[in-house]
């Protein structure tokens, strides 16, 4: 059977299931009708039939990269909103995995504390609002809370510092469930301080990590050449209590050429002997080389698994080719260090990597092998080129500069490892982002493939280190 009637047939239990009347049992049949008319034989339905199936809401097929080396995920998503005048609600869940055993599942409540004008009236039978309703985005409080579970088969582990070897590459595989909520809360929103685009936010999230010997043969398990003194965490991994503060500022200046975005964080981890102190310092710039500028690949407002226009039950935009050019220069500078006190110890598997891309798809010295370089201080740089051609597929260069510090030996800002890498992005619609590079370090040259696990506007998960 087909992705498009297994999830016709779905939409079809789900939608009698709600009852004619309820929001979803609408949300359900309205859906239904528009896969059946985009994926309706034809030459079109080619291009719109799979927009209608990875995208859509209530329910959608999710597919995406999970961590390094575990593989391409796919499964069923699901997003549901409920507004009124003074807030909007969102729903979103899903469970995906790969052929290879590795998988993610989580549940993603999302509440914006946001007017909703009340001329907006949605049409009876109809699941949100037209398009032209114009749903108010402006700053307002945003609350999270969200339970997640994630599976993954093979984590690289080279040794603690900057100095790791490329021949002591070992692997683990490890479960880590994250259940916990964020606040962010924007300051200054009136008159012209609202220009600094000033919030702050606070989380707290309980960890539960589990780690389990690697299937990556004919990489060594971890345990064949680190333990407890060398691998922190090694013997025992208790349930962690992370708590979590920041302050971000976004302003723009050059009449909207050119775009901060800075954040200062700082976060407790408790799980005696395993707490610690984390800092973190983020600086992040975007130039436009023309004054069109792409739309923003993530939003606060928005859960992982939805790329509404605006707030509300608005549908996701479909892909559109435009000549207007969009390109970009960006710079950012990324520090974060690590304490400990009384006999505690950073354990290895909450530390960052440098290298291929980090636990959570974050790129940083791409022409390495994933997680290359760990360790509880990272300082990198980046600088790149980005241009869009009709506004869907991009081509990028980006140079990187970075290094990671050794146990108790604070920040380390010298000796910084380097690589280059170049490729294309493609972002149509509300579809996941897709990436292929090329990187090239002193350790030889690799490719990347990857696809993000959000819809395109979707608000990221929770941060896995």
């Amino acid at each position: 059977m087909t992705p498009t009637l297994v999830l016709l047939a779905t939409l079809t239990a789900a939608g009698q299931a709600s009852g004619r009347q309820s929001q979803l049992g609408a949300e359900f049949s309205l859906q239904k009708g528009r896969i059946i008319d985009a994926c309706t034989a034809g030459a079109k339905s080619l291009f719109k039939c799979p927009v209608e199936l990875f995208t859509d809401h209530p329910l959608h097929l999710s597919v995406g990269s999970l961590a390094p080396q575990n593989g391409f995920a796919f499964g069923p998503a699901f997003v549901t909103h409920f507004y009124n005048s003074d807030r909007d609600i969102s729903i979103n869940a899903d469970v995906v995995g790969t052929t290879s055993g590795a998988w993610r599942a989580g549940v993603y409540f999302k509440l914006v504390l946001t007017p909703v004008p009340e001329t907006v009236v949605v049409p009876v039978g109809e699941a949100h609002p037209p398009a032209s309703a114009g749903i108010n985005i402006h700053p307002y409080p945003v609350i999270d809370a969200y339970t997640q579970t994630i599976s993954l088969h093979t984590i690289f582990f080279f040794g603690l510092g900057p100095d790791s070897a490329k021949a002591d590459q070992t692997a683990f595989g490890m479960r880590q469930t994250i259940v916990g909520g964020r606040v962010t809360y924007p300051l200054l929103t009136k008159g012209r301080a609202a220009a600094l685009n000033l919030g702050v936010s606070g989380e707290i999230n309980g960890r539960f990590v589990d780690l389990r010997p690697s299937d990556a043969a004919p990489i060594p398990d971890i345990t064949t050449k680190y333990d407890e003194s060398s691998a922190p965490g090694l013997a025992a991994q208790p349930g962690a209590l992370q708590l979590g503060e920041g302050v971000r500022i976004a302003p723009a200046a050059f009449n909207d050429r050119l775009h901060f975005n800075y954040l200062a964080a700082a976060e407790q981890f408790v799980a005696s002997p395993y707490s610690f102190r984390r800092w973190t310092v983020d600086l992040d710039h975007d130039f436009s080389i023309y004054h069109n500028r792409l739309p923003p690949a993530t939003r606060n407002t928005h859960g992982p698994n939805d790329c509404s226009e605006t707030l509300g039950r608005s549908p996701c935009p479909p892909p559109s080719i435009s000549r207007n050019r969009y390109g970009s220069i960006g710079f950012r500078l990324y520090a974060s260090t690590s304490t400990v006190s009384g006999g505690n110890a950073v354990p290895f598997y909450f530390q960052q990597t440098l290298g291929g891309s980090d636990i959570n798809g974050t790129r940083w010295l791409s022409g390495y092998e994933d997680y290359r370089f760990r360790g509880p201080g990272v300082f990198a740089l980046r600088e790149s080129f980005e241009h869009y051609i009709y506004g869907i597929v991009g081509v990028s260069v980006i140079g990187e500069q970075g290094t990671v510090s050794s146990p108790g030996a604070g920040l380390k800002l010298s000796g910084l490892k380097h690589s280059v890498s170049a490729g294309a992005s493609l972002r149509a619609g509300g579809l996941p982002m897709a990436f292929l590079m090329w990187g090239w370090g002193p350790e030889g040259h690799r490719v990347i493939a990857v696809v993000n696990t959000n819809l395109l506007g979707g608000s990221s998960r929770p941060s896995l280190q």
